[in-house]
């Protein structure tokens, strides 16, 4: 068993809403409920960093510490951010991750890839979880 515990619960709801009254769903699409809980207590290492990716930069590997096998990726950036997940079977195309949102991917990746070709920095934070 490892050191770090990871918890984390999901609860979704997706659907249409009525013309009078946006709060209301007048159809679902999709729904988890009762929300969906993990809890993982079998890694063995952790980063929580806060990045800034400069203006013009391709290729810009971004540092997952000791970690050599990430199976927890969680980004928050402030405007939309491009990278590219690194595993054993190779290197993924550009993958957008929308600005102020939390994406969490549950996988088996090596590395973190990032390109910012806009002028302005990118910044944003970074945990990742494995072993």
């Amino acid at each position: 068993m490892g050191d770090i515990i990871y918890n984390q619960t999901l609860s979704i709801v997706s659907g249409k809403s009525c013309n009078n009254n946006n709060t209301m769903m007048s159809e679902k699409d999709f729904e988890l409920y009762p929300a969906e809980v993990l809890n993982l207590t079998d890694y063995n290492e952790n980063l929580a960093t806060r990045f800034s990716i400069p203006p013009n930069t391709t290729g810009l590997v971004l540092s997952t510490g000791t970690i050599a096998q990430i199976r927890v990726l969680v980004v928050k950036a402030a405007n939309d951010l491009q990278l590219q997940l690194v595993n054993t079977n190779g290197t993924s195309q550009n993958i957008t991750f929308l600005a102020n949102r939390t994406s969490v991917i549950h996988g088996l990746l090596t590395g973190i890839i990032a390109t910012n070709t806009t002028s302005s920095p990118i910044k944003g934070l970074i945990y990742v979880a494995g072993d």
